[in-house]
């Protein structure tokens, strides 16, 4: 008799399909946007360090141009104290052929420092002076007190000022001279902020990139483009020569700077360049805004292609879902041509297709039963159809 054929549904290889289909989606989006977000960040860590290098290497620039200058000073300096130690009866405030030597290496400077003298009761004198009586008392100044007790060579770095005399800022820089018969404490070098300025106008630097000049406990002594807020400052934080940092200060409300720091260790002095680190991070974000764009965009389109591809599965699902299949072997009456269902049961065909399947059945007659049934009819009907 056979077996009984079982209708069936396939939610199972719909599922599976659906859920092949969301697997997939969601690596090859996973996938690329893992690839778009390494490509990013690569690209990232490539402008900082380009950026780093760049700063390293004007902090490199900045760090020669001052120790060059300031070896030409202290060489000065030293030929200055032993000229006075050789005239021991010469004052060098006078003196033609001291004032010579002053004036020849103003020259060498470019005019960038200018000397002047300060005699042991703090009395500033300029080169050359008309008399004995000092231009200004300068007793209170860093630059003469700190040099009271110190050794004879000692090169002190005083914390900026605004002079009495010009109403300019500039960084004192003295030296201790041997002891004199003319009472003369040091020499005292006036490093303007103006001469500084020049000194790096060559270099053509951004407006936005800062240079600075600190003493080894972090006080800062200089920084173009100049700003009263930071005048003396004093960095809390130690950082390593050669190396880039980020560092907060006090203008602008604090904004990070990113800066590249150079010791000069003959001076106790350090050098760094920076920028502003939020504008860096921007100048990259326009750089590279169009690829963000790009991404974005194709992210979206494939979400857009998610969402489709999912629809058009359950599109599919809901068909699948609504067709019935017929498997198996089909049991039939050889003469009635019923259908025997899993009940046992004989159902006449169009009831059993009406219940295990989608179809719909009609009725009608073949060609031989309507020549059997109707056969005075069967001609005209069959020529009519």
């Amino acid at each position: 008799m056979g077996q009984s054929v079982k209708p069936s549904k396939r939610p199972a290889d719909t599922r599976k399909l659906k859920t092949q289909h969301n697997v997939s989606s969601f690596v090859v989006l996973s996938v690329l946007f893992l690839v778009f977000s390494l490509y990013l960040q690569g690209s990232y860590q490539q402008g900082r360090k380009s950026e780093y290098e760049r700063l390293s290497i004007l902090g490199s620039r900045a760090a020669s141009h001052f120790e060059g200058l300031l070896d030409t000073m202290s060489i000065t300096m030293r030929i200055l104290d032993q000229w006075i130690q050789d005239h021991p009866s010469r004052d060098p405030r006078y003196d033609p052929e001291f004032l010579r030597l002053v004036d020849i290496y103003r020259g060498d400077s470019g005019g960038m420092i200018d000397l002047r003298m300060v005699s042991s009761s703090g009395g500033l004198f300029y080169l050359p002076t008309k008399d004995a009586t000092a231009l200004s008392d300068v007793s209170d100044r860093e630059y003469y007190v700190g040099q009271l007790n110190a050794q004879a060579g000692n090169i002190l770095f005083a914390a900026p000022v605004k002079s009495r005399v010009t109403g300019l800022w500039g960084i004192p820089i003295s030296f201790r001279l041997r002891p004199n018969k003319h009472g003369l404490l040091i020499i005292f070098a006036a490093l303007e902020y103006r001469s500084i300025d020049s000194l790096f106008a060559q270099d053509e630097l951004d407006p936005r990139i800062s240079t600075t000049l600190s003493r080894s406990d972090n006080l800062m002594l200089y920084r173009r483009p100049f700003s009263e807020d930071l005048v003396g400052f004093k960095i809390e934080q130690k950082f390593k020569s050669g190396t880039v940092n980020i560092l907060r200060l006090p203008e602008r409300g604090g904004a990070a700077r990113l800066f590249a720091y150079r010791e000069l260790s003959d001076y106790g002095l350090a050098v760094s360049v920076g920028e502003d680190y939020h504008a860096l991070r921007a100048t990259w974000v326009r750089d590279h805004l169009l690829r963000i764009a790009l991404g974005l965009a194709l992210g979206i389109i494939l979400i857009l292609f998610f969402f489709r591809t999912s629809k058009l599965i359950k599109q599919l699902k809901k068909s699948m879902d609504e067709t019935k299949t017929l498997s198996g072997l089909l049991p039939i009456c050889a003469n009635c041509k019923k259908i025997r269902d899993d009940g046992g049961y004989w159902n006449k065909i169009e009831s059993y297709f009406r219940s295990h399947s989608a179809v719909e059945i009609t009725h009608g007659l073949c060609p031989d039963c309507l020549q059997e049934l109707y056969p005075e009819m069967a001609e005209e009907l069959q020529e009519k159809s």
